[in-house]
């Protein structure tokens, strides 16, 4: 005897789906939890810092509408005057008096572990918009590389405190040693190289990845790549500026990639014979880009489909290509990669 199907099943296409509702329009979504990755000492404290005092100044934030209200800080990692100094020259930098509330908490030993910071964050039922700064700050006696603690912190921060109107964002840390630049940011698997583990990212509705340009010891430019798991993000990876204590929007990171792309393709069709190493195909482009990202877009090119690297006795790629409508064929042999000693 079959069994009835239990409760009603039926999908109901006339359903309405609400639309996503963005705390920065087609870059933050609103009502989620958002992990921000970056490594330490890349600014991901100041980008977030003038994202708070935008939205309770209700100000634009990189060009883009915001959806303004209280905020609540909770800064665990930086001395609390250093905190307040920031956060009183980012307001300074957008009029005389915000429209909304900003409520600091630092070092007071807030954590996952014993309850604390989620209580903390719904003793203020007002905020749009909450964050934890840092993740490892706010453990307590939680293990940050055991999975069943990341589960529980980050399972019970959506539960307790993420709802439509509020998102709460959480800032971590890239453990890559490696400089991240705007390669990385667009084929790199930089989300998977998160300090801790993969339950940490795994948990997100969205994830950040900045990559900042330091000069001097002074944040000079953002790389900046947004990544929706629950909703669709329109903005694509992008460049940002940081002058005069603000964040400022510059453009997408699509071209320059591309066109390091399009060299390498033309280069492999003009010499379907030849076989290259990075160094090798390095040259021939006339160093007009870096061997590092020769060897990223390579990379790249492997995950969409264009090149092969053959794990064993050596690392090698295959090219191939292939006209509209035709299936793939190799065009190039073989060439080495060679990674930077």
């Amino acid at each position: 005897m079959s069994k009835k199907p239990v409760g009603n099943s039926q999908f109901d296409f006339s359903k309405e789906i609400e639309p996503t509702q963005w705390l920065v329009q087609d870059l933050i979504p609103l009502g989620q939890l958002i992990i921000c990755l970056a490594r330490s000492g890349h600014g991901k404290s100041y980008f977030v810092e003038d994202l708070a005092v935008k939205i309770v100044y209700e100000k634009q934030f990189l060009g883009k509408n915001t959806m303004s209200g209280d905020v609540l800080l909770i800064d665990q990692d930086t001395p609390t005057q250093s905190v307040e100094k920031r956060l009183t020259v980012f307001g300074k930098h957008n009029g005389d008096k915000p429209k909304h509330n900003l409520f600091l908490r630092t070092h007071e030993g807030l954590s996952f572990s014993d309850g604390t910071i989620y209580n903390t964050i719904n003793e203020y039922p007002s905020i749009r918009l909450a964050i934890i700064d840092t993740y490892h700050s706010a453990l307590g006696t939680f293990n940050p590389n055991t999975t069943v603690d990341a589960n529980y912190a980050l399972t019970q921060l959506k539960s307790k405190c993420v709802c439509k109107d509020k998102t709460v964002w959480v800032n971590h840390h890239l453990s890559e040693k490696e400089f991240v630049d705007y390669a990385d940011l667009m084929f790199g698997d930089t989300i998977g190289k998160a300090m801790g583990n993969s339950a940490i990212i795994q948990r997100a509705d969205s994830v950040f990845v900045l990559c900042g340009v330091i000069e001097g010891n002074e944040l000079k430019e953002m790389y900046i790549r947004p990544w929706g798991k629950r909703a669709f993000i329109p903005q694509k990876p992008f460049l940002a500026s940081f002058d005069s204590n603000e964040f400022r929007y510059v453009g997408i990171l699509q071209k320059e990639v591309d066109e390091c792309i399009g060299d390498l393709r033309v280069m492999f069709a003009e010499h379907p014979e030849e076989g290259y190493t990075v160094q090798k195909a390095y040259d021939t482009l006339g160093h007009k880009h870096g061997v590092n990202k020769v060897y990223k877009v390579l990379a790249a090119m492997e995950r969409m489909g264009e090149a092969k690297m053959e794990r064993g006795k050596s690392n090698q790629f295959q090219y191939f290509s292939a006209k509209v409508g035709e299936p793939s064929k190799v065009i190039v042999k073989y060439w080495t990669v060679l990674k930077d000693e």
